[in-house]
């Protein structure tokens, strides 16, 4: 296994788990990203690209790795069926006073109707109000949240350390989306020293329960031998799983991992990667909140706080 990671050596891709995300109008990317929309609308979330190979002009390639980290470290919520209904101002209204008496998925509800402009003038700074107060309450989501909001000075000054902290925070409670993208800024060094064994640490997590963008940072780690050992037949199925997931373009990676490995090394890594497919669920929307309560023609109740972990 050794030598086939020499062969590969050539090709090593230390930028891979940096890639770029082509965000479209209003898309949003299941393990964290800047928008959301309606279940029917994701589905280019995974488009993706590597980022320049470290060949190029140092210049250039710090340019563009500094424009892409403010959104690979990103987290969003998915809200599933609840993203089909605009909310009208009666729900708003009962929203709003549920999230002023201190109810945290109201507060990260309204936080997240702020930030997209979903039924609202769009409001960065209100959204990170809210947020702030629900992760202030120890909400993983909020933290999370909050963490991107920092990550892409959307309503607050930029600040990665500061976003780092609050993707701990939140990671800490099993929240997916931070801990993929706590792994993302370890991989990085962004907000926080580069340390590839802590972003090993977690991508494993999130990757383990179907993050696909973690999938992809693992399977790149594998692939590099970054954090982990130099193993083709675990970066082939985890690059697989992420590939599973929509991810076009890791599919490229895969496929060259593949013509390196041994006719034994395939029929092994193929049925490493159906046991896989077996065990790790693809965690298609993480973050879930139903709030039928407030809709006209519900009863009564409140937001049903949705959880992101496990």
């Amino acid at each position: 296994m050794s030598n086939a990671c020499t062969v590969l050596a050539s090709t090593r891709l230390d930028e891979l788990a940096a890639p770029k995300l082509q965000v479209h109008l209003a898309a949003w990317f299941d393990f964290g990203a800047i928008k959301v929309l309606p279940t029917a609308a994701r589905r280019d979330r995974h488009n993706v690209m590597p980022t320049p190979p470290k060949c190029q002009r140092k210049s250039k390639v710090d340019a563009l790795k500094s424009a892409m980290l403010a959104i690979l470290i990103a987290g969003a919520p998915a809200f599933a069926d609840d993203a089909q209904h605009v909310p009208t101002r009666n729900e708003l209204a009962r929203m709003q006073a549920d999230a002023d008496g201190g109810n945290t998925p109201s507060q990260v509800y309204l936080g997240w109707v702020y930030e997209t402009g979903f039924g609202v003038t769009q409001d960065y700074a209100t959204a990170v109000t809210w947020y702030t107060k629900a992760a202030e309450q120890g909400d993983a989501q909020a933290q999370n949240n909050l963490g991107r909001m920092y990550s892409t000075g959307e309503g607050v000054a930029k600040d990665y350390g500061k976003a780092v902290d609050w993707f701990r925070k939140a990671a800490e409670q099993g929240d997916l989306a931070a801990e993929s993208n706590l792994g993302a800024a370890y991989m990085n060094g962004t907000g926080v020293p580069q340390n590839y064994d802590e972003a090993a640490k977690w991508n494993s997590r999130a990757a383990e329960q179907g993050v696909s963008i973690a999938e992809w940072n693992l399977g790149a780690q594998y692939l590099n031998g970054q954090g982990v050992p130099c193993d083709l037949i675990r970066a082939y199925v985890w690059m697989s799983l992420a590939a599973d997931q929509g991810i076009a373009r890791v599919k490229a990676y895969r496929d060259r991992i593949a013509e390196r490995l041994t006719a034994e090394q395939k029929i092994e890594a193929e049925e490493q990667l159906q046991e896989k497919r077996a065990s790790v669920r693809p965690a298609s929307g993480l973050f879930h909140s139903s709030w039928n309560g407030y809709r006209s023609s519900g009863g009564g109740g409140g937001i049903i706080g949705g959880g992101g972990g496990r």
